[in-house]
């Protein structure tokens, strides 16, 4: 699976990856990571019992239904900036 990595920081708004996937983010500091099926979703790439992020079960299920995985999103949040009145009463 293709990798790409998207620092945020607190003033990112918005990220973008290469396959048009468009992600609102709050305000924290931290990684996106997103992994993409090189393969058009066609599941082609060998991937050991590590790679996988999904239940055996619900990875059958999806195949059932013929959902095939096209992107994971992992979100790394290194430290949570602040909102708003949100420590307004401590």
């Amino acid at each position: 699976m293709a990798k790409q990595l998207k620092d945020v920081l607190s003033s990112t708004r918005n990220l973008a990856f290469n396959n048009g996937t468009n992600i609102d983010v709050g305000p924290f500091v931290g990684q996106i990571t997103q992994w993409t099926n090189e393969h058009s979703g066609a599941r082609l790439t060998y991937r050991v019992s590590a790679d996988e992020d999904t239940s055996f079960a619900l990875r059958r299920a999806f195949e059932e239904l013929g959902i095939q995985e096209q992107e994971t999103i992992c979100l790394d949040v290194v430290s949570a900036a602040p909102t708003r009145g949100l420590y307004q009463f401590v």
